[in-house]
């Protein structure tokens, strides 16, 4: 059985340039370092290794919704 926490990102305002997702779970994203645009979410899965996949999905999601970190291009030029 996979042990998944879906992460659903959406833009506002505009489009985001190279959306990084971090987080100090132990785990990976499906994707990173992508493009969103207005009104075309982007659904990435969190996939944890170590003691985060022992987790069921539910409570994958309330501890990866508390220590994720959404970064993208325009934060840090300009």
């Amino acid at each position: 059985k996979e042990n998944t926490a879906v992460v659903r990102v959406e833009a506002a305002g505009g489009v985001a340039l190279y959306v990084v997702l971090t987080t100090e779970l132990q785990g990976r994203f499906s994707d990173n370092a992508f493009e969103v645009r207005p009104g075309a979410p982007v659904v990435v899965k969190f996939m944890p290794f170590g003691t985060e996949a022992t987790q069921s999905g539910p409570q994958l999601a309330s501890a990866l919704s508390g220590k994720l970190r959404v970064e993208h291009l325009a934060q840090h030029c300009c």
